[in-house]
């Protein structure tokens, strides 16, 4: 391989401006007399799978260099916007097309003056930047420019590991100094659909009270990313197994079951997650749910996920009563499809069904006459059209409404009185 070049096979699996941008580091490293390494989740996917085909969309590398003044040739040489991060050496640069990123971070040492802060950093080689990462499989970099251009690099047994699906801890002090590492663990271990090694699980437990010790941000935000990883159920599994949803939070748990549903529904991860966590409350959890907005700083759309969960989950006794197809119907429709899907997946017994078959039956239901029909039969504006609306919506759910003929029968009810909704009452 010639110094300064890009894996042949690594290459072809590259967006056109991602390998236009990582091209231009490199030949910007080598102008430098820097040398510039690829490490991280590309690296680790391209050793697992060297013959797959998926597309790698963003890069890690690691330069023994000035990543700020190489940050700032590539923004002037390529276009691409680039976003630095002074205390830690880094930078972010986004292709042109914005599809595209491009990591970089100096190659360094780390101190952590107390457990669950942030580190302190100091330039240091590739060596000792790799003896200071979390799990023996981030412990990997191939030079891609430099004397070490085309050499592995893992002192650690990394590919080994990754080989094997092993997740396994360069220190033992290494969740006690970042507790974020225990949620990270859980997701490798099932993007690798692997395991933590033996005495990492055992350090898992032991240090998993640190994770109290983050602040609500940090803490919150390792939650987040396990939720939005492509691999998020496995990963809430070994978290499970590890006790981490209780270390977080106390009386939080996630039951097996309730992972079956989060991965059975579509739409954005966490939101989903939480929206089922609501819908399944149980009295023991109801504590946990007060306190986990705050615990996890959860986003305004995670808090109100959580709350129309929990107020549907308020419901449930309601909707279990003796009730009029009409009343169910105008309940359940002032609450969103992804928490109704989570109480129909979640719940047995009347409740469960009422939930599924009104999800089923509402595509056929509705007011046989348009807000502009019923205004042309003299029905003012305001909260009798909306009445109006809504009364004729409940007639169709309770059979009152003939099944040829509705839109007569409709409008001789309105006719009758315009002013306020005056339909035959249902039996109940």
């Amino acid at each position: 391989m010639n110094n300064g070049a890009v894996p042949e096979p690594l290459r072809r699996r590259l967006p056109q401006g991602l390998a236009r941008l990582l091209e231009e580091a490199l030949a910007a490293a080598a102008a430098e007399g820097e040398p510039l390494y690829l490490v991280g989740g590309a690296l680790r996917d391209w050793l697992r799978q060297p013959r797959s085909r998926r597309a790698i969309v963003d890069l890690d590398l690691a330069l023994e260099g000035d990543v700020a003044r190489l940050a700032g040739r590539l923004e002037a040489q390529s276009g691409a916007r680039a976003r630095r991060h002074a205390r830690f050496a880094t930078a972010t640069l986004l292709s042109d097309e914005g599809a595209a990123r491009l990591d970089i971070a100096r190659t360094r040492r780390e101190r952590y003056p107390r457990p669950a802060g942030l580190p302190r950093v100091r330039a240091a080689p590739i060596e000792e930047d790799l003896a200071r990462r979390d799990f023996s499989v981030n412990a990997l970099a191939l030079g891609l420019s430099g004397p070490r251009t085309g050499e592995l690099l893992d002192p650690f047994g990394g590919e080994e590991d990754l080989r094997r699906g092993r997740i396994r801890v360069l220190q033992a002090r290494s969740f006690r100094d970042d507790p974020t590492r225990l949620l990270r663990a859980c997701r490798y271990a099932a993007r690798l659909e692997g395991r933590l090694e033996r005495a990492t699980a055992r350090l898992a437990r032991l240090d998993r009270g640190g994770l109290l010790a983050l602040s609500a941000e940090r803490r919150g935000q390792a939650w987040r990313e396990l939720l939005q990883d492509p691999a998020a159920g496995g990963a809430l599994r070994v978290a499970r197994r590890l006790g981490l949803a209780e270390a977080s939070v106390r009386g939080w748990r996630i039951p097996e079951a309730r992972l079956r549903r989060f991965e059975a529904m579509r739409g954005e991860p966490a939101e989903r997650f939480w929206t089922i966590a609501g819908v399944g409350t149980t009295g023991a959890e109801s504590a946990a749910l007060e306190a986990l907005p705050g615990a996890l700083r959860l986003r305004a759309s995670e808090r109100e996920a959580l709350r129309t969960g929990r107020a549907l989950r308020a419901a449930r006794s309601w909707l279990g009563r003796p009730r009029r197809a009409g009343e169910i119907a105008a309940r359940l429709g002032a609450f969103p499809d992804p928490a109704l899907e989570a109480a129909g997946r979640s719940w047995r017994g009347r409740a469960g069904s009422r939930i599924r078959s009104y999800m089923r039956r509402r595509a056929e239901m509705g007011s046989p006459l348009e807000a502009r029909q019923l205004l042309a039969l003299g029905v003012p504006e305001g909260a009798a059209l909306g009445g109006w609306l809504a009364a004729l919506e409940g007639a169709a759910w309770d059979g009152l409404l003939p099944a040829r003929g509705a839109v007569a029968a409709a409008e001789r009810w309105v006719a009758s009185s315009p002013d306020e909704p005056s339909i035959p009452t249902p039996k109940s």
